[in-house]
């Protein structure tokens, strides 16, 4: 059977028939009719005590998560096909039914499934009128307020925006572990820099350039406040604890110029010896004894 969204749309809101009375129509099951609600994304209706109908509950702790996310990953929208929605669309379904989770916990009636349009992506979707009228209403100051009344809030906060915008990565050869965090907005990365301070954690802020458009990092390469950084916000994802076996790591001059040319090109500019990991760093005081006489004789300035 092929129907068009228009059709489903008017059949299923202008003339108010049940997803039953369409299938019989056209001569299918109801769950057939189900999917193609989801397949067309047309929004079903649904009784006053349900789906967020009701308002939603005012939890500090979980609001703070999900603001976190919505700063990151998440989207809301407004009066979109007559509905009022809180959307996140991603790969990962633990950061997926972790969404949910916090959703279900203030009063909404959120549920995942597989995006049908795009391989590998789920969808987590909540619809809520009162939610989204008052998230809008919000600015970042009024966020800040809420976020920084106390730590739980602010770990909570972190957790959301990490596991929406951060990545935590290794490299072997260079025995580098890295916390990052990107946002294009430059407001909301200093609030989450500024919250990261809150909790102990000093991440570097720089820019750099993605698709022509630029963008604010901030980066951890310390593996003692990255790992002390998972075990405190307690990420479901991205939360690997990286650990490199003791033993003697040997840098020459060239692969000292290589690795700092190369931090120079991913960040921008000549980085100073916070940027640096401390494998990397030790070796430029071994060789150069002066972290000036290393940027002097390897970037000629």
């Amino acid at each position: 059977m092929k129907i068009d969204r228009e059709t489903l749309y008017k059949l299923y809101w202008e003339e108010k028939k049940s997803l039953r009375e369409i299938a019989k129509i056209f001569n299918v099951n109801p769950t057939t009719v189900g999917r193609w609600m989801v397949k067309y994304d047309v929004p079903r209706r649904t009784p006053k005590n349900k789906r967020g109908g009701k308002c939603f509950k005012f939890k500090e702790r979980v609001l703070s998560y999900i603001f976190g996310v919505l700063l990151g990953d998440a989207y809301i929208y407004a009066k979109r096909y007559e509905r009022y929605a809180i959307e996140l669309r991603q790969k990962r379904i633990k950061f997926a039914k972790s969404f949910e989770n916090a959703l279900k916990e203030i009063g909404l009636n959120p549920r995942t499934f597989k995006d049908p349009y795009h391989k590998g992506f789920w969808i987590t979707i909540a619809y809520s009128k009162k939610f989204c009228e008052f998230y809008r209403s919000l600015n970042l100051e009024d966020i800040k307020k809420i976020v920084m009344r106390n730590k739980e809030n602010m770990k909570e906060f972190i957790r959301g925006f990490y596991e929406a915008e951060g990545s935590n990565a290794k490299n072997e050869k260079q025995r580098e572990w890295s916390i990052v965090i990107v946002n294009t907005n430059y407001d909301i990365i200093l609030l989450v820099k500024e919250i990261l301070r809150k909790l102990g954690f000093e991440f570097n802020l720089y820019t750099r350039k993605e698709n022509k458009r630029k963008v604010y990092v901030l980066f951890s390469g310390k593996s003692e406040q990255n790992h002390r950084f998972i075990e405190t916000i307690k990420p479901v994802i991205k939360n690997k604890i990286v650990i490199f076996p003791r033993k003697t790591w040997k840098w020459d001059k060239k692969e000292i110029e290589r690795s700092l040319k190369n931090i120079y090109e991913e960040i921008g500019r000549i980085p100073t010896s916070e940027l640096v990991p401390f494998t990397l760093r030790s070796a430029i005081f071994r060789h150069y004894k002066k972290w000036s006489t290393a940027i002097r004789e390897i970037f000629d300035t």
